[in-house]
C-alpha cells in the first residue's frame, strides 16, 4: 500500500482499515501476549545470546501466528524460511536470478508465499477468524469493495515481511 498512489492507494488504504479497526487491533493483541511469554519461555540464556536472532524469530512466530492464523510447527518453518529469504532478496547486490544468490533465493521464496496464501483465501472468506488474513479476506470499504485474491496475497506478503524485518 505504501507504494501505491491516488485512487488506488485510496481503495486499499479504505478496505485496509476494516482490519485495523480497534476492536481487532485488540484481539491482534490479546493473541501477541501469549505468544511472546511462550516464546521468551523457550529462549535459553545460559549459553552464548544472540538477541537480534532471536527476535527475529520471535516477531516472526508471532506474525504467523496472529496475523497468519497459522500454528507453529515444520509447515510455519518452512513460511517464515521463505519471509527470511525474501527480506533478505532486498538486500542483493545482483539482483538477477544467479544460482545460489540472494535473490534467486528471494524469487523462489515470493512464489512459496504467494501459493501458501492463495491455497488458504478461500477457506478464510468462509467464516471470520481474529487473525489479519482472515480479516483482509473479509474486509470491505463503505461501498462494499473487496480486495482481489491477488491484493490479499500482496498485502499478507507484505505485511509479514514488515513484521519480521521490524
Amino acid at each position: 500500500i505504501m507504494l501505491l498512489d491516488f485512487e488506488e492507494h485510496r481503495f486499499h488504504r479504505g478496505i485496509m482499515q476494516a482490519a485495523f479497526k480497534k476492536p481487532y487491533l485488540v484481539q491482534y493483541l490479546k493473541g501477541m501476549n501469549p505468544a511472546i511469554s511462550q516464546g521468551i519461555a523457550q529462549w535459553n540464556t545460559r549459553q552464548q545470546f544472540h538477541v537480534l536472532p532471536h527476535i527475529k524469530q520471535l516477531t516472526l512466530d508471532i506474525a504467523t501466528h496472529v496475523f497468519m492464523g497459522e500454528e507453529l510447527g515444520p509447515e510455519s518453518d518452512i513460511i517464515n524460511q521463505a519471509f527470511v529469504d525474501c527480506v533478505k532478496a532486498g538486500t542483493a547486490l545482483v539482483r538477477y536470478p544467479v544460482p545460489g544468490g540472494r535473490w534467486k533465493r528471494g524469487l523462489a521464496a515470493r512464489k512459496v508465499l504467494e501459493q501458501f496464501f492463495r491455497t488458504r483465501i478461500a477457506d478464510k472468506r468462509k467464516k471470520a477468524a481474529n487473525d489479519l488474513f482472515s480479516r483482509l479476506c473479509l474486509a470491505e470499504d463503505e461501498n462494499g469493495q473487496r480486495f482481489s485474491d491477488e491484493d490479499i496475497v500482496n498485502h499478507m506478503i507484505f505485511l509479514m515481511m514488515a513484521a519480521h524485518d521490524t
